[in-house]
């Protein structure tokens, strides 16, 4: 398995289930529910969610709560209510592998029985019967883009003696980050390709399957005759290498706005930092004025809009970027982090301030070398315990999972003068041999819940 997301639960409630999404190089995406953590952790309700065009490997997932705003990990603004939100019943799930397969599927819990004419009581196999008390996951498949069609590749034909070399370049994406914008509009997929490359694209939806989804989310199967497609609009140029990692982020800047960065990493070692808030905007304008014309006048192709990096890192890491998690800090306007680890075993966390004009300037960093005893595959980060920190995770080849406490501080309430620390506060074996990829979430009552994926997938809970 390449890569892992979890679904966190319906409920705020000790007992209800969270989601184990995996993506492996068969091709093929699962799903699971679990309950507990650690030693006591229950996998049970497995199922496939399906499969990539071709049977493409499937190389890396993000997750993508159906909310405004989702997937950027905003922390609460001074006007927002104490009281948390319900957590989300609805997810957008972006997948992505070789040649250049990006696939969309609808991810949503549900309650046992509801929606399917069947009793929890009247089916020995359902999820209720299976210990998920009530709740279980359901998918399907809303949009793919991709094909294993080889430009200047003539297919054999009998008796024609001679077969056109192949001109195929075999570029594939490496790595997703998914986002839905805080004003609506749907989901943003950033995909980083084997090109260096990395591409926006919004998923759009005719009006018909909106009416549908409304309707009833997840009625029949009828996705695969689905209007909704991806429509790239904006690409991110600076990498000359395979980007292996990217991430995205929303940072709560002074005056009231949002602002929506992103991080990429590649196998130079250089760690790029990027504005794509305008360009979100003008999409969703064009996306807009486009579907209003387009009873009026034939529809004009839009070209990407190509974007420079806000900053550039050069040398971040010796070698290539694995792992990229990017989140800002709560009770600090402007300022957010990003963390990678690579194949040079180091861990490190870069404070950066968002400044005006989409200017991104950075403030501090720090690095730990040895981090880990092989080449780190995962990053997370996650809210933290206190103020001015977040939770960090790794993962690495050495079959070990770390915490760590990344701790910022502003000085003389200057957004550009800080300085940050990272300092262990956890660690386990992991029992799923040459991990590869690296969730988390924190649950109801504020602890870390971490998935480790490789052969096989481990949940732990940092208490």
């Amino acid at each position: 398995m390449h890569t892992v997301a979890i679904v966190p639960p319906p409920e705020d409630s000790p007992d209800a289930p969270a989601g184990v999404l995996t993506g492996s190089e068969d091709g093929f995406v699962l799903r699971a529910t679990v309950r507990g953590a650690g030693a006591l952790a229950a996998f049970s309700d497995p199922a496939e969610v399906g499969a990539h065009v071709g049977g493409a490997a499937v190389r890396a997932i993000a997750l993508v709560p159906d909310v405004p705003g989702g997937g950027l990990a905003l922390p609460p603004g001074p006007a927002e209510p104490d009281a948390a939100s319900p957590p989300p019943l609805s997810y957008t799930l972006l997948t992505v592998g070789a040649k250049e397969v990006l696939q969309a599927w609808r991810v949503s819990w549900e309650r046992a029985g509801s929606g399917s004419g069947s009793h929890p009581a009247a089916a020995p196999n359902s999820a209720a019967a299976s210990g998920v008390r009530g709740w279980r996951l359901r998918t399907s498949l809303v949009a793919a883009r991709g094909s294993l069609a080889k430009p200047g590749h003539a297919e054999w034909q009998s008796g024609c003696g001679f077969v056109a070399a192949s001109v195929e370049t075999d570029q594939r994406y490496m790595d997703v980050a998914g986002f839905a914008p805080v004003d609506g509009g749907g989901a943003i997929a950033l995909a980083a390709s084997s090109e260096g490359a990395v591409t926006a694209m919004a998923l759009e939806r005719g009006a018909r399957d909106r009416v549908e989804e409304r309707a009833d989310a997840f009625k029949s199967k009828s996705h695969s005759k689905s209007k909704s497609h991806w429509r790239a609009f904006a690409a991110l140029r600076f990498h000359d290498r395979p980007v292996l990692a990217v991430a995205v982020a929303g940072v709560r800047v002074a005056g009231g706005g949002v602002a929506v960065v992103a991080a990429t990493g590649a196998t130079d070692g250089a760690l790029a930092i990027w504005d794509v808030t305008r360009a979100t905007e003008q999409r969703r304008n064009a996306s807009d004025a486009s579907e209003v014309s387009r009873n009026q006048q034939p529809q004009q192709p839009l070209g990407l809009r190509a974007l420079a990096p806000a900053h550039v890192t050069r040398g971040a890491h010796q070698s290539g970027v694995n792992g990229i998690a990017v989140r800002a800090v709560a009770g600090l306007t402007n300022w957010f982090v990003a963390a990678s680890g690579g194949d040079d075993q180091v861990a490190r966390a870069e404070v950066f301030s968002f400044e005006r004009e989409g200017r991104v300037v950075s403030v501090a960093r720090v690095a730990v070398a040895f981090a880990h005893g092989s080449a780190i595959k995962g990053v997370w980060l996650g809210p933290g315990t206190v103020p001015g920190t977040l939770t960090l995770a790794t993962t690495s080849h050495d079959q070990r999972a770390r915490v760590w406490t990344v701790a910022t501080e502003r000085r003389d309430g200057d957004a550009t003068t800080g300085t940050v620390a990272m300092t262990p506060a956890a660690g386990a074996f992991a029992e799923c041999p040459e991990p590869e990829g690296l969730d988390g979430f924190v649950d109801a009552r504020g602890r870390a819940r971490i998935a480790v994926c490789g052969r096989g997938v481990q949940m732990f809970e940092l208490e």
